[in-house]
């Protein structure tokens, strides 16, 4: 019972797979995915961060943004931090520009707002790529949760603060 309540929330019929496919394919998600539990830390820990708490920090923003993609935009797509934005965060804005980590990290905030309202108040215009013609389904009426998930995890960190928090000289 329980099975088929997942089943059909999830479309397994449509999408031609199973439970147990699904289950092997996040467990191979996970498994490529992980080595960001580690190598985060180390590099955030050069910023001056705390390698623990950046550890665990990883570990719950990851399951909970994978989760919420998941559970609300129904879309098989696992979310962590990319590790280029975060060596950008740790040596050009917080090394080179000389920013302290807790500066940088409410700029990330701070972008992370206003890409939450730019969504919510669907300033995007009327072109929505979530909504292509080969994706029109209930996923469509759930995309501020993926628009917000994405650019919270890539916009944040690739820099397009600096423009307004840099330094100049």
């Amino acid at each position: 019972m329980a099975i088929d309540l997942i089943a059909d929330y999830f479309g397994f019929r449509e999408n031609n797979t199973n439970l147990r496919i699904e289950t092997l394919a996040g467990v191979t998600t996970f498994m490529t995915m992980s080595y960001i539990i580690f190598v985060q830390p180390a590099v955030l820990g050069a910023a001056g961060m705390d390698k623990g708490a950046v550890m665990v920090a990883t570990c719950i923003a990851s399951a909970l943004s994978t989760i919420l993609m998941g559970l609300l935009a129904n879309y098989p797509i696992a979310l962590a931090p990319a590790m280029g934005h975060n060596v950008f965060f740790a040596v050009v804005v917080c090394g080179v520009m000389g920013f302290t980590w807790e500066v940088a990290l409410g700029a990330v905030f701070i972008s992370g707002l206003i890409f939450l309202l730019l969504t919510f108040f669907r300033a995007w215009g009327g072109n929505n790529p979530c909504c292509t013609r080969l994706y029109k389904t209930r996923h469509c009426r759930r995309h501020w949760s993926v628009y917000y998930l994405y650019w919270t995890s890539i916009w944040g960190y690739c820099g397009g603060y600096t423009r307004y928090f840099g330094r100049s000289g």
